[in-house]
């Protein structure tokens, strides 16, 4: 769900940092986020108040809703003038917003904030022209290219309890499959079928558990150190970066065993376990602190997973294989 709107801050970002810009290839078929789905996003969450879902304001879950019945796919605004995407956006805003609001029972917030800059005609015209010059950044290509690579690497969503379908933790989910769901349909697209037995399931986690932003955290508040995290800095729609310890050996392998079955996966699985270097090489559990190879040879971890991988710093030559 690219946001057209940031890619190019970022794309610059990245390049005056690394001195290059890599390729960047999408799918015809993405749904775009826009700017009336990041300030909707963000007049919900203020208007929750201490009941927010944890929301990160980037407008994702309105994104999803309104691309229903009023999408706005990346082949649309990479083949649209500033002036067509903008009077697109006009459209969302005369034809959508008010049924979107109606049903959120939002419409008295159209007055003041946020409600003022939904009608300000600058802010829509402005958020198109910034998205059509962030298209030239993307190239459109087929889901079967993906074929012609040695290697692919699926990044996971989120955390697998924030899964959509994870009821257990409604309303504070994000608005996608989080685990293998989706790679392995894709990768079942590409195969006739079959993901192949090549494919790895790599399940990664912290040596302690995070969350960032409203919702659920069993064993939050007793990990007993202090951490830092630049990449999940205090912001005002999560707040502060929060962690907890992991909860007993079935607790942890509850989500993991779930999505295996879920997707019927049937390559191998491997866990790989991070900051290991702020826990002096222990995984944070309610029963205790567990040396990585105590922990690794409890029946219940070694018969889950076939491969297991370490992470002592934050550098990716300093990851060993065990």
């Amino acid at each position: 769900m690219p946001d057209l709107y940031k890619l190019s801050d970022e794309a610059e970002r990245f390049r005056a940092s690394s001195g290059m810009l890599p390729d960047i290839y999408a799918s015809e078929k993405c749904r775009c986020t826009c700017i009336i789905d990041v300030i909707l996003n963000m007049m919900l969450e203020t208007k929750r108040g201490e009941l927010r879902h944890g929301s990160c304001g980037m407008g994702i879950n309105e994104a999803v809703v309104r691309s229903k019945t009023f999408p706005l796919y990346l082949r649309d605004a990479v083949s649209m003038a500033s002036s067509q995407l903008y009077s697109r956006l006009k459209d969302i805003c005369r034809d959508y917003l008010p049924i979107r609001l109606a049903e959120l029972s939002a419409g008295g917030d159209m007055s003041g904030g946020y409600g003022d800059m939904l009608k300000n005609d600058t802010i829509l015209y402005n958020a198109a022209e910034v998205m059509c010059r962030s298209a030239e950044y993307v190239q459109i290509t087929e889901q079967s290219k993906l074929i012609s690579y040695d290697e692919i690497i699926f990044e996971g969503a989120q955390g697998l309890l924030l899964d959509e379908l994870n009821t257990e933790y409604a309303p504070h989910l994000t608005s996608s499959r989080t685990g293998a769901f989706e790679p392995v349909r894709i990768l079942r697209s590409l195969h006739s079928g079959d993901e192949s037995n090549e494919a790895e399931a790599v399940y990664i986690t912290r040596s302690y558990v995070t969350r960032h932003g409203a919702g659920p955290l069993p064993y939050e508040g007793q990990l007993g150190i202090s951490v830092s995290d630049r990449t999940n800095v205090y912001n005002q729609w999560q707040g502060d970066f929060r962690t907890a310890l992991h909860g007993c050996t079935e607790e942890f392998l509850n989500a993991v065993r779930r999505d295996i079955a879920e997707t019927g996966f049937c390559g191998s699985t491997s866990l790989f376990i991070t900051h290991l270097n702020e826990t002096n090489g222990c995984i944070m559990t309610k029963d205790g602190q567990i040396s990585v190879n105590d922990f690794y040879d409890l029946s219940d971890i070694n018969n889950a997973f076939g491969n297991f991988y370490l992470s002592y710093s934050p550098y990716a030559e300093d990851i060993s294989a065990k």
